[in-house]
């Protein structure tokens, strides 16, 4: 037996444009039956889609939902898609990123519980809303020769290789880098502006390469917050006030609009004053997302206990 041109074959068969012939075994309705399935079939195969057109990456963090493509994703996918690349992104960064913590030399700061037990108190903002960071490198001496500058910026070091060339030319070269991850880089002439949401180390020109640059740079304006995607790993508390059993919220939002993300217990025994850090699990945050904290204990009262957060950025 075969299919061919939409038409079943068999031997036995005599005519199968006309009248059904009887085949061997089967009687004159089954073969009946046989031939009105075998009419849907079409004439010819219809040839499949070209496998180029089958295997085209989908673009980055594509939301549409109608190929293999489109669920696997692109290898540009970050935290804001939803292609299975995008969720491996979101693992890699959550295991592997550097952590970070709130405040950054800075003290740790008080939250004070409710007036009775269990009541809440104030919230207390411990990571204010992102503003941008922005400090100005200006090159005050030209490349004498070929080499590599190291820049640090945000404490994360940057190669830049530059040519010998006058102060306007080696600015251009470093603002025309692609190495900076997450800063916005402008400026005009000798100037090279670093501006990135959040709060960032001040940038430091750590190797001429002996290329004979020199710079100057001034932090015109000093970030807070937490400029990139986040979310909180661990919380350290200190300097607990009472013998008793805390409850710790944390929220998300602006004041006024804050969502609770995440809450904790711990228990002040008598000789405590400082606390090991606790974690905390968390929804993943958006880039400059406001968080405040919360406090209510059993003994109730003005109980105080001061905290720190730990983060990783995606």
């Amino acid at each position: 037996m075969e299919i061919k041109n939409g038409v079943i074959g068999v031997s036995g068969i005599t005519d199968v444009s006309g009248d059904v012939t009887l085949i061997k075994g089967y009687t004159d309705t089954e073969v009946a039956a046989i031939k009105v399935e075998t009419d849907k079939m079409p004439a010819t195969i219809t040839k499949i889609d070209n496998l180029e057109t089958k295997t085209t990456l989908a673009s980055k963090n594509l939301a549409s939902n109608t190929s293999i493509a489109h669920i696997l994703g692109n290898k540009e996918d970050d935290e804001s898609g939803t292609s299975l690349y995008s969720k491996l992104y979101i693992v890699e960064k959550h295991n592997h990123s550097r952590s970070n913590t709130y405040p950054y030399l800075g003290n740790a700061i008080p939250v004070v519980g409710g007036s009775g037990a269990w009541v809440l108190g104030n919230k207390v903002e411990i990571i204010p809303t992102a503003t941008n960071d922005i400090q100005t490198m200006t090159i005050t001496h030209a490349a004498d020769g070929p080499g590599t500058l190291t820049i640090f910026i945000d404490d994360k070091k940057y190669q830049i290789a530059v040519a010998m060339g006058n102060e306007n030319a080696v600015a251009a070269e470093i603002r025309a880098s692609v190495l900076f991850e997450g800063y916005t880089i402008t400026g005009a002439d000798a100037a090279v502006i670093f501006t990135r949401s959040g709060k960032r180390a001040v940038a430091t020109l750590a190797n001429a390469g002996g290329t004979g640059v020199t710079v100057t740079i001034v932090h015109t304006n000093a970030g807070v917050g937490v400029g990139d995607p986040f979310d909180l790993h661990f919380f350290t508390p200190s300097t607990p006030t009472a013998t008793t059993t805390y409850q710790v919220i944390f929220w998300a939002g602006l004041a006024g609009y804050e969502e609770r993300i995440a809450t904790k217990r711990l228990v002040k025994a008598s000789a405590q004053d400082t606390l090991e850090p606790i974690s905390i699990m968390t929804p993943l945050l958006s880039a400059g997302t406001r968080i405040c904290s919360s406090l209510a204990t059993l003994a109730g009262g003005p109980d105080t206990i001061s905290l720190g957060l730990e983060y990783h950025s995606y």
